[in-house]
């Protein structure tokens, strides 16, 4: 009896354990878009990161559904808040801070976007080198 006790405590955390490294793989991936994939797309498509955002969130939860059921949808909604919502609202605030710290000393700090190229100001081609 103590042995199937002991199997069944194993399986069990085996399991959890799995489940947790299911969890932070995913939660790599999002950050990963968030940092990386997600601000490229936005600018190529012209939209703004909060409907990518909004989008994966919508795939997370629904993946999450899949496997899951509504543990899965929980799990996808954490992922996402993790990996996208919570980094977003502290980079909003720490956003605010830096601009309020630099207005109350006097200074102004203006956000410029970044625009693309107008094609007409490239180059031909580019220097090769030689030149």
């Amino acid at each position: 009896m103590p042995l199937l006790i002991a199997s069944a405590v194993a399986v069990a955390l085996v399991l959890t354990l799995l489940w947790a490294a299911a969890l932070l793989a995913v939660l790599g991936l999002v950050l990963w878009l968030n940092m990386g994939i997600i601000p490229r797309l936005a600018w190529r498509l012209g939209v703004s990161r909060w409907v990518l955002d909004l989008l994966v969130l919508v795939a997370l939860c629904a993946c999450g559904w899949l496997v899951g059921g509504v543990n899965g949808t929980t799990a996808g909604a954490a992922v996402w808040l993790a990996g996208i919502g919570a980094p977003r609202a502290v980079g909003a605030r720490l956003q605010r801070k830096v601009r309020f710290d630099a207005a109350s000393h006097g200074r102004t700090i203006e956000g410029v976007g970044y625009q693309r190229p107008d094609p007409s100001q490239r180059p031909a081609r580019l220097p090769g080198p030689s030149e």
